[in-house]
Formats: C-alpha cells, structure tokens, sequence
C-alpha cells in the first residue's frame, strides 16, 4: 500500500474509481514527500457499489452503522507517518503495537494513541492524511432547523425528539452522509474551483420510503471535494 502511494505520488492530482461490494464512498487523501511544508500531491477515491454480496437479508443494519462509526471517527481523519529503511530504536515510551509497526522494513505509524512522554528525533519520510467525503447539503426531510440551546432543559429535551426523528428518516431513506450502502451507480464530473479543479461524485439509487409503492430513483447523494488543499489542510501530520 505505501509503495502504491509513494507512486501515485509522482502525478501530483490523482483520481482513482472503483467498486466494492458492500456500499459506496468518497475519500481524499494529502500526501506530503520528505520535509515539504504542503502536500506534494492529493489522491481521490470514488467508490460505488452496483453489485452486492450479501450474506444475510439485514446484514447493512450492522455493517452500516459500524462502517459509519469506523469512517467518521478520529475527527473523521487518519494520519500516518513513515520511514523507509531505516533503523529506528524501539525503546523507550513505545506502545506494544506501535513497537511492532516500527520493526517493519518500511515502519508506518499513526499519529494518534501515543503513550505519554513519547517522543521522535528522526523525521518521517513521509505522511499522510486522509479523510471520508460527506453529502455536506441541508436536506428537506432534516427536522433539525436550528441549533439545540445546551443551556436550555425544554430545548434539550425538544432536542433528544428531533434527533431520534433524524435518524430515523435517515434510516428510511437509507441516506447517511458518507457511507451508500442500496445498490448504487456513481456519476463523475468536474467543476471550476478558483486556479483548480474540484470533482463531484454523485450517487444514483432508489430512495427509501415510507410509502413502499414509491420508486423513487435518483441522484439522492453526492460528494465534493477540490484537487487542490484548502490553506487549513496544508500543514503535515506531526508526531509528539
């Protein structure tokens, strides 16, 4: 996979489509060469899911919330760093798995779950960071229109019902933000973005309802992102 990346690298802009059997998703991925202050390059992947391999009948109930759970979590962004063969010392303030990681030829680490008081005195060869696309539009059906007042018991309560209505829409018309799980078609175009180039992934699919005789087939998600770092997203991953 690092060898991949490392590759990939060399084009600057790359966009990779693809397929998987389980549910369709949009992720972006900043790669940073050496000590270089900004990415050296930023890798898109389009994924959709036409085709399914299904195990059991209510399988996406499970696999869905634990995917959602998995690819929004750690700030919705994974980082890594890298040294390629180098020999690094793995005393010290090292966590089991991250020793473990730092034997190999090629030693990757995550920037996050470090153990107290560690530190690092060899800079990374590389890094990189990568994040899961969200559908980031106000939907008609959302009930939330407003802020929940924290400081605010009848709002907080009102608060926990309009919630439990989001979710539950959002279950029928099997459209969370990230993850599109029915079976779905992806539609690729680009659109200007200042001196660049950003690209939309949309998500073709039929729509749930609680009206079982409705079909309703459409672009009902859709996923952007530029090919180019905004100035917040230019800075390196950094280890302690």
């Amino acid at each position: 996979y690092e060898r991949l990346l490392d590759r990939l690298n060399n084009y600057g802009k790359v966009i990779i489509m693809s397929g998987d059997v389980h549910y369709g998703f949009s992720a972006v991925l900043d790669y940073w060469k050496g000590d270089a202050a900004e990415p050296t390059s930023r890798m898109v992947q389009l994924t959709s899911s036409s085709l399914k391999n299904m195990k059991f009948p209510h399988g996406e109930i499970l696999e869905s919330g634990m995917a959602q759970r998995l690819l929004s979590g750690f700030e919705n962004k994974i980082e890594k760093v890298g040294w390629k063969d180098k020999i690094l010392t793995t005393d010290g303030a090292v966590s089991a798995r991250n020793r473990q990681r730092l034997r190999k030829t090629t030693a990757v680490v995550p920037t996050a779950g470090w153990e107290p008081g560690a530190t690092v005195n060899l800079p990374p060869d590389f890094s990189w960071r990568m994040a899961f696309l969200a559908d980031e539009r106000v939907r008609d059906f959302d009930p939330i229109t407003a802020d929940i007042d924290l400081a605010d018991p009848a709002s907080v309560r009102a608060g926990y019902k309009l919630v439990t209505e989001r979710h539950m829409e959002t279950f029928i018309a099997r459209t969370p933000r990230r993850i599109v799980w029915p079976p779905n078609v992806s539609l690729v175009s680009f659109e200007p973005d200042g001196d660049d180039w950003k690209v939309k992934h949309e998500f073709l699919f039929q729509k749930g309802n609680r009206d079982i005789t409705k079909k309703e087939v459409g672009k009902h998600m859709q996923h952007v992102v530029s090919l180019k770092p905004k100035a917040e997203e230019q800075d390196p991953p950094f280890l302690p």
